[in-house]
């Protein structure tokens, strides 16, 4: 703004030199100094008051262009994005950070929990190898128990004996003892009998009124949730198989019985197989596991009070 307002004076003080300088000034006959000397200070006068017109109006505009807003400085804009940026992907790395730290923990739980499970199968397939040990081929001794029942000689009757005086007549025998393991075999084998022939009453009758049937589902080859099943429940189970299948089969394999506590237990490996048509030659599903029947004794035979099963692979 001053160097304007000097600019200004300096026109205006050379355009006055130069006005006074090539005016035409007349010769009067009487020179009066102060007279040409008067004019030519009224026309500077005049000059200058116009200058200062233009550096009045200078000074007033200038006030305007001083109260313009500054213009955006683009580096700070720059800078401000940047910071906010970086704050952003501070925010996802800690992000991050906590979503590898639970990875870390559930990968953890996980390998405890396959290394439970392989325990478990571990036990299972010893389990399974020590049951096979026993017997290779049930229907084998199945055979062997029928043909011991029937080449067995009737009892001999017994010469009586007149007790001597004072002695009490002992007991007479009952018959030769009984097998118990072989009763609860041939029980068994009726009911696998009945099985593959989808006989659902003969099946269902093995049963006593309040067993108890526990069974594991599979689900393309893995062990699913539990079912628990009463003898109602099973009589619907084994008529929708008769339903849903043209002929099943089922093996069983390496059979054994014990005593537990008032009940005859039988454990065996149970290998099942179904078609859906007779002249299938695949079987449509099979399935393998460890079936335990618990028997107990009513109205002169042995009923299922207790069934359980568990797959295993095959």
């Amino acid at each position: 703004m001053y160097r304007s307002v000097l600019a200004a004076y300096a026109v205006a003080f050379v355009l006055a030199l130069a006005v006074g300088c090539s005016a035409p000034q007349p010769t009067p006959l009487i020179e009066e100094p102060g007279a040409a000397a008067g004019d030519m200070t009224m026309d500077a006068a005049g000059m200058l008051e116009a200058v200062e017109d233009t550096v009045t109006t200078g000074a007033e505009a200038a006030p305007a262009m001083e109260a313009a807003e500054p213009e955006p400085d683009p580096v700070a804009e720059a800078m401000e994005r940047y910071d906010a940026l970086e704050a952003t992907v501070e925010q996802l790395q800690s992000d991050v950070d906590n979503l590898n730290a639970g990875q870390t923990v559930f990968q953890t739980e996980l390998r405890s929990l396959e290394g439970r499970v392989e325990g478990v199968e571990s036990s299972v397939e010893g389990m399974a190898e020590r049951i096979l040990s026993r017997f290779d081929n049930f229907d084998a001794e199945i055979a062997r128990i029928r043909e011991t029942v029937e080449d067995m000689p009737p009892p001999m009757p017994t010469p009586r004996v007149a007790p001597a005086v004072g002695q009490t007549t002992p007991p007479e025998p009952q018959g030769p003892a009984r097998d118990v393991e072989a009763e609860v075999a041939l029980q068994v084998d009726a009911w696998r009998q009945a099985w593959e022939a989808g006989d659902v009453d003969a099946y269902v009758a093995a049963y006593q009124q309040y067993a108890s049937v526990t069974r594991y589902g599979l689900v393309e080859g893995t062990v699913g949730r539990k079912r628990t099943l009463n003898v109602e429940g099973l009589r619907t189970r084994m008529e929708r198989l008769g339903r849903q299948y043209a002929r099943m089969e089922v093996l069983v394999r390496g059979f054994r019985v014990v005593e537990e506590e008032g009940r005859m237990v039988a454990t065996f490996q149970q290998d099942f197989s179904a078609w859906a048509a007779a002249g299938d030659l695949p079987p449509a599903y099979t399935d393998r596991g460890i079936k335990t029947l618990a028997f107990v004794e009513q109205d002169g035979g042995w009923l299922i009070i207790k069934e359980d099963w568990v797959p295993v692979q095959p």
